[in-house]
């Protein structure tokens, strides 16, 4: 399972990598910065969000309530 979480980690961030290269062509690179840190900020909170409803555990209690 470890392995799989590790190809896939690495097969996003490539991908992450190419899309900002994609946009530095059209756009300044400052604005690429920003708007990857952006996505960066909202793929955070969404997986906060997915975390809290999912009623993960800790130590037998909810780890987030």
């Amino acid at each position: 399972m470890y392995g799989l979480a590790v190809t896939a980690l690495k097969i996003a961030q490539g991908l992450g990598v190419a899309a900002a290269g994609l946009a530095a062509e059209h756009l300044p690179p400052h604005q690429v910065v920003a708007a990857g840190g952006v996505l960066g900020v909202l793929a955070a909170l969404a997986v906060g969000v997915l975390w809290r409803r999912s009623g993960a555990t800790r130590g037998g209690r909810p780890a987030i309530r």
